[in-house]
C-alpha cells in the first residue's frame, strides 16, 4: 500500500544554496551608514568599535568584513556580514540610532542537534538612557502570517509561545517542508521586533526585523550547505499578511 502521508522526509530536503528569490521584496541596501563610527559598550562590560568605510566594507575590533546594511526604520539599520578571520560566524547589528541603542547576535555553526548558536549582546551607544535596551517579549505570540518573497517563494509562520514558531513553506523550493524551532524576539518598536530562529534539519539560523506596522520582514539566513560545502549568508526579504490571531480559550 502506498504511504498516504506527504511528510518530506529530512533526507530529502533541500539544503541551504538552494534557498534562492528571497531577496525580490527586501528594503533596497542603503549607504546610510558609510563614512560613520559607532563605539558601542555592550552590558557585558565589552567595548566595540565599527568603522563603516563605505556602503560595503566595514572594519571593526576583530577585523574588516564586507557587509550589507538596510534601514528597516528611520534611523534603525540593520547589519549583516559573515567574519572573514572566523569561517562559521556571522554578526548581525540592530543599529538604533533613534535611542542610541544596539543589539549583536553572533551566529556560529557547530554541531548537535540544532548545529547554529546564538549570542545576543546588548549595547548602548553615547547618549542613551540608562538602561534602554531591546527587550525580549511575548508580544508575537498567537499570530499566523504569511510571508512572500516573491512570486515563486512563499511561507507561513505560527508563533507559538515566546521561544517557539511554526513555519510551513507554501512555495518554493521548500514546498511540503515544515518544522518548529527554538526562536527568539526582542521588540524594537511596538509591532516591530527583531525575531531570529534556530534550525533542527538544516544547519543554519535566520535572523529578521519583522516590521507589522509596514508589513514586511528583512534580513538574512545562515549557515552551511551540506552539498556545497560551504558557508552561506542569504539575504531575504518579504511582504508580509497577517492571516489571524489567536487567543486560546480560558480553562474554566
Amino acid at each position: 500500500m502506498a504511504d498516504l502521508y506527504e511528510y518530506v522526509p529530512p533526507a530529502e530536503w533541500k539544503t541551504l544554496n538552494a534557498l534562492e528569490g528571497f531577496g525580490t521584496n527586501s528594503i533596497p541596501r542603503t549607504d546610510g551608514l558609510a563614512g560613520r563610527t559607532f563605539a558601542v559598550t555592550y552590558a557585558e562590560g565589552t567595548t566595540n568599535t565599527y568603522t563603516f568605510h563605505d556602503a560595503d566594507r566595514l572594519t571593526w575590533d576583530a577585523g574588516d568584513e564586507a557587509y550589507a546594511a538596510r534601514e528597516v526604520l528611520d534611523d534603525v539599520f540593520l547589519v549583516d556580514f559573515m567574519v572573514a578571520g572566523a569561517p562559521g560566524t556571522a554578526v548581525v547589528l540592530v543599529l538604533d540610532l533613534e535611542r542610541a541603542i544596539v543589539t549583536a547576535v553572533t551566529s556560529t555553526v557547530g554541531d548537535g542537534e540544532i548545529a547554529v548558536s546564538e549570542v545576543v549582546e546588548h549595547g548602548t551607544l553615547e547618549g542613551a538612557a540608562p538602561g534602554a535596551r531591546h527587550e525580549r517579549t511575548g508580544a508575537m505570540v498567537g499570530r499566523r502570517v504569511q510571508y512572500i518573497y516573491d512570486a515563486d517563494h512563499a511561507y507561513e509562520h505560527v508563533y507559538l509561545n515566546d521561544s517557539t514558531y511554526a513555519w510551513h513553506c507554501i512555495e518554493g523550493a521548500e514546498k511540503g517542508q515544515a518544522d518548529a524551532e527554538p526562536t527568539l524576539a526582542y521588540e524594537i518598536r511596538p509591532d516591530v521586533y527583531l525575531f531570529t530562529w534556530r534550525e533542527r534539519v538544516v544547519p543554519c539560523d535566520g535572523i529578521v526585523v519583522i516590521d507589522w506596522v509596514n508589513l514586511r520582514n528583512n534580513g538574512r539566513i545562515f549557515g552551511w550547505d551540506t552539498a556545497d560545502e560551504a558557508y552561506n549568508s542569504i539575504r531575504m526579504g518579504a511582504r508580509a499578511v497577517v492571516l489571524n490571531t489567536t487567543e486560546h480559550a480560558p480553562l474554566t
